[in-house]
């Protein structure tokens, strides 16, 4: 008994034994070797954030002399100019997780026969002013999509892929940041434009809504245009320095001032046309660049094109309330669930839901004409006041308001909690939202149609 005891104490002790050694080795001693193979593995032993400076020599063209500058990377030579840094960015990180593919010599005694003599890419990176690898890519390899590869810390002819050594072969043209506008939408507060339309000014309020000349801008079309202004890229570099006046930008067919606020500085952007060609220039930097007309077309935009002419700023399907106030009378109508109902309904009546959103379509999709451009709107006499709310938290809030006059001369005057401007309707519009209450009912089918659908429906 005491001997069974034992072994199986032994037993156990051994397991146990094992079970540790198995968990150190899986959790430590592997992973720990694994990650040294990896190392090992790469190229180079740099993380991307690390890499501070990129050289990039081809045989017969200047070499390209990239530096980091915190989350951007410029171009120091043969030009100077900012880099596409995200074009940058990735190439780092293609270098940084190339691998050694393959060891082809050790020690190799030639390397004309790899292409190594005469390298068709030479990288120098640099982390600091202390280190720095040296990668020479010689001829594609005879099997297998790869590249012979020597670094200067590794007298070793490796092989890899040869994918790494394509997204480097790019131009001084293809690094380069090519973009005009070096903000994103959101970042843009203030817009001035002048061109053959005449010079205007478009800001954003503290409440993110844009405004031209006090007036509401026309959203969809104004964000059409911040989204071709922000991603306006030329096609070519025209000249390095604007040297004569050859270009037309002494007399720019359009100038737009970019700013990230009325109390930052303004950026602009000069765009002229000469015989069928377009150029820009912006004022921070001497390079002249062509464009595709495409590309200038969506920003020839006129003040009057930008702003909008709708009396309220209005989705129908959320409204949940109506209030209908004239002179002499006052006309509620509530929604519950998807019918529609006055807040005073009688027995025998009941609201026709279709005459209701058809009301609120009107709403939604009136305009007017504003009368007094850049001036405030004048107090008017209402002879009909319209207020849309919604339900938000079982609470009712204001979603839009208009007032308006009694028509003369087939007009209607008014003004409106959305266009802070005064501007006028045709009678006829002011007349579609001057309604009773027996406008929204249903209407009342007469006899003989009750009796035709009764016979039909009993076949």
């Amino acid at each position: 008994m005491k001997m069974k005891l034992s072994s199986t104490s032994l037993l156990l002790f051994l397991l146990l034994g094992l079970g540790s050694w198995y968990f150190i080795y899986e959790k430590t001693i592997r992973v720990e070797k694994k990650k040294n193979e990896e190392i090992s593995s790469k190229l180079i032993s740099y993380n991307p954030e690390e890499i501070q400076e990129l050289e990039i020599i081809y045989p017969d063209s200047p070499a390209i002399f990239l530096k980091r500058a915190g989350d951007k990377w410029l171009i120091t030579s043969p030009v100077e100019d900012e880099a596409d840094s995200s074009s940058i960015t990735s190439l780092v990180t293609s270098l940084t997780n190339a691998k050694e593919e393959r060891i082809i010599e050790e020690a190799p005694s030639q390397l004309e026969p790899f292409g190594l003599d005469k390298p068709q890419l030479t990288l120098k990176i640099s982390k600091d002013a202390a280190s720095q690898e040296v990668l020479k890519f010689g001829s594609q390899t005879q099997v297998g999509f790869g590249v012979y590869i020597q670094s200067a810390s590794k007298s070793k002819i490796i092989k890899t892929s040869k994918a790494l050594l394509t997204a480097f072969q790019k131009s001084l043209f293809e690094l380069r940041n090519m973009h005009l506008v070096h903000l994103t939408s959101p970042q843009i507060k203030e817009v001035e434009l002048q061109g053959t339309h005449g010079r205007f000014l478009v800001n954003r309020s503290e409440e993110g809504k844009w405004f031209i000349q006090g007036s509401p801008v026309n959203e969809t079309r104004w964000n059409r245009f911040l989204s071709s202004l922000t991603q306006l890229k030329a096609k070519t570099i025209a000249a390095e320095k604007e040297t004569n006046k050859s270009f037309g930008l002494e007399k720019p067919l359009l100038k737009i001032w970019i700013s990230e606020g009325s109390d930052k500085p303004k950026k602009a952007i000069w765009f002229s046309q000469i015989r069928g060609q377009y150029f820009a220039k912006s004022d921070d930097k001497p390079i002249v660049y062509e464009l595709d007309k495409s590309a200038l077309e969506p920003l020839h935009l006129s003040s009057s094109e930008l702003k909008d002419d709708h009396i309220l700023s209005l989705n129908r399907f959320s409204v949940s309330r109506i209030l209908i106030t004239k002179a002499d009378s006052k006309l509620e109508l509530t929604k519950e669930g998807t019918l529609w109902r006055f807040s005073d309904l009688k027995p025998d009546e009941k609201v026709d839901p279709g005459k209701v959103e058809s009301y609120l379509t009107q709403l939604q999709d009136l305009t007017g004409k504003v009368m007094d451009e850049g001036q405030p709107a004048v107090p008017v006499k209402p002879q009909l006041t319209v207020e849309v709310f919604e339900n938000k938290n079982n609470q009712f809030s204001v979603a839009g308001k208009i007032e308006l006059e009694k028509p003369i001369n087939r007009f209607s005057k008014g003004k409106s909690s959305y266009l802070p401007l005064s501007w006028r309707i045709p009678s006829s519009s002011f007349q579609s939202l001057d309604k009773n209450r027996s406008d929204f009912l249903e209407t009342p089918k007469d006899k003989k149609t009750e009796e035709k659908i009764l016979e039909k429906e009993r076949g």
